[in-house]
């Protein structure tokens, strides 16, 4: 059989890297094999089971259930499943969080063109190649993606601006289309009237791609519009009143030029940091995946759990004392008066405990109120993890786990503050 290259050599200056690196995918020679074995291995036996030619028909179909049919099903099924886990592995986990294609995508197109003869598989896998492309390369837009409410009117709100774009995807907020009315719950009157803010993602992506980023996206801005919020309110109303785990973040007018660009740096530390590497920014998009499943957990043993467990993946620097080496550096990241960094580190080790406590079923009181706590903690360390990635940044340095402990560790033992870190609201958890 003669091998016949699908073209990525000399690649338009104007494709999207996501779709270059598709193409770069597609043309390996190792998938090109495994996809062909599979090929002859399903028609090969169907024809010596059944006698039946698979020959022009697409593993999607289904023979009638009578006389052979049954086992030609069968084949069909499990060639659907061989290749369809063939191309997860060696396409999509070779694709980062802005795939223009999900594994669905390539499956629908790929059972098109398999079940041919071997003179015709060279042009049949071009053919499913040019199908993968031209669904990917297509502009898309999401549906209106609820993330906030926000005062009605929103002060100082562009919503012409967009928030953040790379390779053909860009994130908008809008106030277009319905303005679903909130009612009050719980907080002080002056915080209605309000609406929903939604945001829309644009870029290039078959419909299930861009679906998929624009679900990721809502629940990324939730969280870190939550997490923004629920500390400012620390420092105004009652732990009672806070919205820890409701449907949508409620943000007031002062609090965007503080959570825009944080919102920004977020999404950037998700889609675009790369594999592999052990660095403060994985830590952190580990954090954001952890409060992401966290807000969105109805129960509240579980949404506690997994508020720390963003903590540890932030300030966890011990395998065998957590409680110690989690109060010590929130402590530190966060408290900068010294007068008050005995009571930040016994607030902490006190609430972790209580944690495991709620989760091994020893502690079942309030357990709504710690998981309050624990996400207002959870969201003050992301704050800080952030402002000091953006000092570092602007300094021309690198965050590396190493000296990041290093540096708590010098702190805590000269009683000084973390460069770049600004006091939090949170400070009231432990000061009052």
């Amino acid at each position: 059989m003669t091998k016949k290259e699908f073209p990525v050599s000399s690649p338009d200056p104007r494709t999207p890297k996501n779709i270059a690196r598709l193409r770069e995918v597609l043309n390996k020679a190792k998938l090109r094999r495994s996809l062909d074995d599979v090929r002859r291995e399903l028609m090969d036996g169907v024809r010596r089971f059944t006698g039946t030619d698979l020959i022009g028909l697409s593993t999607g179909q289904r023979m009638p259930m009578t006389g052979h049919g049954w086992m030609v099903n069968a084949f069909l099924s499990e060639g659907h499943r061989l290749y369809e886990s063939l191309l997860e592995d060696q396409v999509v986990r070779n694709l980062d969080e802005l795939a223009p294609v999900l594994i669905e995508d390539l499956a629908e197109s790929f059972r098109e063109h398999i079940l041919v003869t071997d003179e015709q598989y060279a042009s049949a896998y071009e053919r499913f190649c040019v199908s993968v492309i031209s669904k990917a390369w297509t502009a898309g837009t999401s549906d209106a993606l609820p993330i906030a409410t926000v005062p009605d009117p929103l002060q100082d709100f562009d919503e012409t601006q967009t928030l953040w774009s790379v390779d053909g995807r860009e994130v908008r907020l809008s106030r277009f289309g319905p303005w679903e009315r909130v009612d009050n719950s719980g907080l002080p009157s002056m915080c209605n009237p309000r609406v929903v803010l939604f945001a829309r993602v644009y870029g290039i992506g078959t419909v299930r791609a861009i679906r998929r980023f624009g679900d990721i996206v809502a629940g990324l801005l939730q969280s870190i519009l939550r997490s923004c919020s629920i500390v400012e309110y620390c420092d105004r109303i009652e732990l009672s009143d806070i919205e820890t785990h409701s449907v949508l973040p409620y943000v007031v007018d002062d609090q965007w030029p503080i959570a825009l660009p944080l919102v920004q740096d977020c999404l950037s530390i998700y889609f675009l940091l790369p594999a592999g590497k052990n660095t403060i920014h994985h830590r952190t998009r580990n954090a954001l995946q952890l409060l992401i499943e966290a807000d969105r957990q109805p129960n509240h043993a579980i949404g506690l759990a997994l508020c720390f467990s963003a903590i540890e993946a932030m300030l966890s620097n011990s395998k065998t004392n957590i409680t110690k080496s989690l109060s010590e550096n929130a402590m530190v990241l966060l408290e900068p008066e010294v007068v008050h960094r005995q009571a930040a580190s016994k607030f902490v080790a006190e609430l972790y405990n209580r944690r495991s406590r709620v989760l091994h079923g020893e502690e079942l009181n309030h357990p709504e109120l710690l998981r309050t706590k624990s996400r207002i903690l959870a969201a003050a360390v992301l704050i800080a993890m952030l402002q000091r990635q953006d000092f570092l940044k602007k300094c021309g340095a690198e965050a590396k786990p190493k000296e990041f402990f290093t540096e708590l560790d010098e702190a805590r033992i000269t009683a000084s503050v973390i460069p770049g870190v600004e006091a939090s609201a949170a400070v009231k958890l432990w000061r009052d």
